[in-house]
């Protein structure tokens, strides 16, 4: 039998997805399953739009240059839209510590 959700959480994971961000809504269970099969963090948060946030600062802050994944519910598109505005791509890799100016 098919499974989508693994099918999903196994594309996330050859693309180097170690974490989701989302709100938990019954219709995205499936996805759980498969992150869960695929050893994916699942991070829940009480609102799409934090879920959203979290996700761009997960992926700014653990500078990868892999993609950062926000799991939400159809009616969470709207409320995540400032995440998604404000996302931007990592800073490119340097040598010295961006914290530290010279």
């Amino acid at each position: 039998m098919s499974d989508a959700g693994l099918a999903a959480a196994e594309t996330l994971r050859a693309h180097g997805v170690d974490t989701v961000f989302t709100l938990s809504g019954g219709h995205l269970f499936p996805l759980y399953d498969g992150c869960v099969k695929t050893d994916i963090r699942l991070v829940d948060t009480r609102h799409e739009q934090t879920a959203a946030f979290a996700a761009e600062g997960w992926a700014k802050i653990t500078r990868r240059g892999r993609a950062s994944v926000c799991a939400r519910t159809v009616r969470g598109i709207m409320a995540s839209r400032n995440g998604r505005a404000s996302a931007a791509p990592p800073a490119p890799r340097r040598r010295a510590n961006p914290l530290v100016t010279r």
